[in-house]
């Protein structure tokens, strides 16, 4: 059983070609894909708030647009949705994602016994808890470990691994991301009937679907992908309405910190490339040319240089001739 944490699910969502992907390997190494309840409620509340905002952001342009034009005589006006017709929309958005995760994924129940004991270890500040928080965190990887005792079988009957994927680095080892934590240890873990991978490429490679590194430079530099950190950067920072009007006017200078790391794993159907890192952006409104004393020069820039630590997925779906990029910030500051 492959059991994905919210970081990751958030990545291979249904109808998504990485899904896609996802399930055909697993099911032909006879593994189930599944989440928890507490996942699953996380990430429905992340795209109900999502959709809230599109739908009103649309409502606004609309008015705007219909304000614009009154000067034309006759001319049909754009209708947009009030707030009732929004809030039933989202509603009806929100249960059909709901009901196509349910579809897509096994969903496992968090039990009483294991929600009490995530408080105790959150009272004790045990691992994955930190500083009085984390119960939620505690629970998801408890849920995942009871499913243990009903595990998915091989074509020989033999149980099969619980694979935990999460890029929660509460999980690990302080100060070590690939070693799995003292507190969350067990026979299972032991006998590795259980095991951490920080990412579905991980997965992937495990079940026979080879990753390979590639250069991180490489994949940073593609158009689209630097399109997407933008979009990253206009929802997440906090540009002023100012500077969101002349953001299309800047140009946009990326700096890739060291340390990143990307992989591809590749098939007949689709390629799959990850990418973590720390990308400094800063939007270039003007250029100012240097004094002929060889002073003065520089940039001047559409509000603070902004940095974005995330991990991005492209999938480049062959059949469909199609290229979706998924990007999960981490921090925006």
């Amino acid at each position: 059983m492959i059991v994905l944490d919210s970081n990751e699910m958030r990545l291979f969502l249904p109808g998504s070609a990485a899904l896609q992907q996802l399930t055909a390997v697993a099911k032909r190494a006879r593994h189930t894909i599944a989440t928890t309840d507490m996942v699953l409620r996380e990430v429905v509340r992340q795209h109900h708030a999502r959709v809230i905002s599109v739908a009103k952001a649309l409502a606004d342009a609309q008015r705007e647009f219909n304000d614009a034009g009154t000067w034309m005589e006759g001319r049909a006006q754009v209708p947009f949705p009030d707030g009732r017709s929004r809030r039933f929309f989202a509603y009806r958005e929100v249960r059909n994602f709901e009901e196509a995760i349910r579809n897509a994924y096994r969903v496992l129940p968090t039990l009483p016994e294991d929600a009490l004991t995530a408080l105790q270890w959150e009272a004790d500040h045990r691992g994955p808890c930190r500083n009085g928080s984390g119960a939620r965190d505690a629970s998801i990887w408890l849920t995942a470990a009871r499913a243990c005792g009903t595990p998915d079988l091989d074509a020989s009957g033999r149980p099969l691994p619980v694979i935990f994927v999460s890029r929660d680095n509460d999980f690990c080892v302080p100060g070590d991301a690939t070693s799995l934590a003292e507190e969350l240890r067990s026979e299972n873990t032991e006998r590795k009937m259980m095991t951490l991978k920080k990412g579905v490429m991980e997965v992937l490679a495990d079940l026979g679907f080879p990753k390979r590194r590639v250069d991180a430079q490489t994949v940073s530099s593609r158009l689209d992908f630097q399109n997407a950190l933008v979009d990253v950067a206009v929802d997440k920072g906090n540009l002023s309405p100012r500077h969101l009007d002349r953001i299309g006017e800047a140009e946009t200078v990326f700096h890739l910190r060291k340390g990143a790391e990307a992989y591809k794993c590749q098939s007949d159907e689709v390629t799959l490339t990850s990418i973590s890192g720390i990308w400094g952006i800063r939007f270039v409104i003007e250029r100012l040319p240097r004094r002929p004393d060889g002073r003065g020069g520089g940039q001047r820039l559409l509000g603070a240089p902004m940095t974005i630590e995330a991990t991005g997925l492209i999938v480049e779906d062959h059949e469909e001739h199609s290229v979706t990029i998924d990007i999960v910030p981490a921090a925006v500051w």
